[in-house]
């Protein structure tokens, strides 16, 4: 029988993914579908419109319920404040092009923010948290599986997703739209030394994967520890020697070393003689894998300087030019990246890291916000650790904290809205630290809040 609580969206016999599911079906849909929307070109374009119907599902289920979805708590009110600050951004962009850029940035961070809300209205027992971490385990575990039948040179794909051929042409010739659209499961990076096999799977680059991977190692831990049946046991260890196998294979230094300090992190907050040793035998296999990739990246680097190519870091350049331009509009920002001047072989302003994005692109105001965002993820967990009531909470928030230091770390090198489905995946990881605290906070379920 359905609650009163329960809404007139649950009520509807005929159950269609995201129409007339609940919300915490929407959230776990969101995350198995995912491989279907990378298949059809709608992973990159399609977030938007999933955005507004669930908001349309946000209004109907408050105007049933007579109930608030939200709480009014610091990290919500952030979201908001740097949403318009991003959006007031905008007013700033230089040329049409860089416009269409920014519409499509824009859009995926009101698609993140809103799926963030999702999360956060959607889960709210410790049952609802379990549920989503097996989604994105699920999720991770065809992810990396595939990646090993590519490993293994038993698949080999590349074709342009559906939606990339209703496309204008201006938006179609776009290098980046290829690059997006184009799916294959890893990308050959023709050095002059070697060539270079760096696997991504669905995403658009090999640093989203590595991504992935850093969120979702926590969370298999977290599931290792609430259940006991063998074959799920068996699942989560298989998922884990996957991921890092594919997390080696995405040459992903930054990915590599995040995981590392996540680790070490961990091991700072939390005891154990099984972990240390489970953290002593990860670290070394990591430690490994990062001297072997680093090695060959010397040796190209050399082989560049004796034929002239590496006279200056590109690096070097881009951060430059990036400061220069940046002081031009430091408080609201540029809106989005600008090409270097007489540099069209570089990438953009403001590229290789998220930190300096946000700062270049909506300036000191955008970056404030976004700054406590995550500072207030941080106070959340840290409640979570330090509350002696409930332990998987605690062990949750041990855990997250441990995918979070990792994210931010690599942040520092990637930007993490370069790849749709990575920036998505962010905001609902966000979304659950969230619903983690106020599993804690909520004491009962006649809260104020709608139950959906």
């Amino acid at each position: 029988m359905t609650t009163k609580s329960n809404s007139a969206i649950a009520a509807i016999p005929l159950k269609i993914p995201f129409l007339t599911t609940p919300l915490l079906k929407d959230v776990i849909y969101l995350i198995i579908f995912i491989p279907l929307f990378w298949l059809l070109g709608f992973d990159q374009l399609g977030w938007p419109f999933l955005a507004m119907l669930f908001l349309a599902k946000f209004i109907l289920i408050s105007a049933k319920s007579g109930r608030r979805l939200f709480p009014s708590i610091p990290i919500i009110h952030a979201v908001f404040v740097f949403l318009l600050f991003y959006l007031c951004s905008g007013f700033f962009v230089q040329n049409s092009v860089r416009l269409i850029t920014f519409a499509r940035n824009f859009s995926m961070y009101f698609s993140g923010g809103v799926i963030f809300l999702l999360t956060v209205a959607a889960v709210k027992t410790e049952k609802d948290l379990t549920d989503v971490f097996w989604a994105l385990t699920i999720f991770t575990f065809i992810t990396v599986f595939i990646g090993a039948l590519v490993i293994a040179n038993i698949l080999d794909f590349e074709f342009y997703a559906p939606l990339y051929h209703i496309l204008p042409g201006k938006i179609k010739n776009l290098k980046f739209a290829r690059a997006l659209f184009l799916k294959k499961p890893a990308k050959i990076l023709h050095a002059p030394l070697i060539d270079v096999f760096r696997l991504k799977v669905f995403f658009a680059f090999a640093n989203p994967l590595a991504g992935l991977i850093d969120l979702t190692i926590p969370i298999q831990f977290i599931l290792w520890g609430t259940t006991k049946r063998r074959l799920l046991k068996c699942f989560l260890l298989a998922t884990l020697i996957l991921s890092i196998i594919s997390l080696s294979y995405t040459l992903s230094r930054g990915g590599i070393i995040a995981l590392l300090v996540g680790l070490g992190y961990l091991g700072v907050r939390k005891k154990g003689f099984w972990l240390k040793k489970m953290f002593f035998t990860i670290l070394v296999f990591l430690v490994v894998l990062l001297l072997n990739y680093t090695l060959p990246s010397v040796e190209m680097f050399q082989q560049r300087v004796e034929k002239g190519f590496a006279r200056k870091d590109p690096r070097e350049v881009i951060y430059n030019a990036t400061f220069k331009s940046f002081m031009e509009l430091p408080l609201l920002g540029h809106g989005t990246q600008l090409d270097i001047p007489g540099r069209p072989d570089l990438p953009p302003m403001a590229s290789h890291g998220t930190f300096v994005g946000i700062l270049y692109k909506q300036g000191i105001l955008g970056f404030m916000a976004f700054a406590a965002i995550i500072f207030n993820l941080f106070l959340m967990l840290e409640r979570l650790i330090r509350q002696k009531t409930d332990p998987f909470l605690r062990k949750v928030g041990e855990f997250l904290s441990m995918a979070l230091v990792a994210l931010l770390v690599q942040a520092l090198v990637i930007d993490i809205d370069i790849d749709s489905i990575f920036l998505q995946l962010v905001w609902l990881f966000w979304g659950l630290i969230t619903a983690s605290y106020l599993c804690y906070k909520r004491e009962g379920r006649g809260t104020g809040y709608a139950r959906v």
